[in-house]
């Protein structure tokens, strides 16, 4: 995600040139393959989301940015051929991938619509406080993009086995939530460096204290009592 950025940033500065180019391209793919061997989750849902950024570039662009958007696509083709070869090795007909609204969710928790919303409290209010700048900030619409990608993802997606209750179909979105928290707390950190401070932006620290307050009970049940950490 970080060299997809610094890739886009560079061409909007015009700063490209083939030697960084080349470098950042295999960097970039070098990562994602990286990211893909250890779980193909990720890269289903980016693979998405990079196809819609480069489309919009290349009609703001006019047409003129072609080369650069098939270039910087190709990136994901050998990664996309290993999520198929890892899904050849690991499926089988006893772990059919099925169609179905929630349920994953349904499986491992009882009420698994207040579970979402506790778990993006942080992020949904603000969302709500800058509206604004989903469309403005790049890195923040990636993030919101890119987690309800994964989210749909995992929602209708599931194996129709034991396997269920492993929500292969879902680590794309958990880790989608890291990048959507990381764009956030970049967010209030702007509010709360800057002289905007008012309610909602206090209520918003609140909210992420009382996030990171339960993080650590959660760690200190898991490591010092030994509860499970399902």
């Amino acid at each position: 995600v970080y060299y997809l950025f610094k890739i886009q940033k560079n061409r909007t500065e015009n700063k490209i040139a083939k030697k960084s180019f080349v470098r950042d391209w295999l960097l970039f793919t070098a990562f994602l393959t990286l990211s893909t061997s250890c779980k193909p989750n990720f890269t289903i849902g980016f693979s998405f989301i990079l196809l819609i950024i480069l489309i919009i570039d290349f009609i703001k662009s006019k047409g003129k940015n072609l080369i650069y958007s098939i270039l910087i696509g190709s990136s994901v083709l050998p990664n996309i051929a290993l999520v198929l070869f890892q899904q050849s090795r690991s499926l089988s007909e006893e772990d059919p991938i099925a169609i179905g609204f929630m349920k994953f969710f349904l499986a491992v928790n009882e009420h698994p619509i207040v579970c979402i919303i506790e778990t993006l409290g942080v992020t949904l209010v603000v969302l709500v406080i800058s509206y604004k700048s989903l469309f403005k900030d790049r890195f923040f619409t990636f993030a919101w993009s890119n987690f309800l990608v994964n989210f749909f993802i995992a929602a209708f997606l599931y194996q129709d086995s034991f396997r269920l209750w492993h929500g292969n179909f879902a680590w794309g979105m958990r880790c989608s939530i890291s990048f959507l928290f990381i764009a956030s707390i970049i967010k209030i950190n702007c509010y709360s460096s800057s002289k905007k401070m008012n309610i909602p932006t206090v209520l918003t620290i609140g909210l992420l204290g009382a996030h990171i307050f339960c993080w650590l009970k959660y760690c200190y049940e898991v490591v010092f009592l030994g509860l499970s950490p399902w």
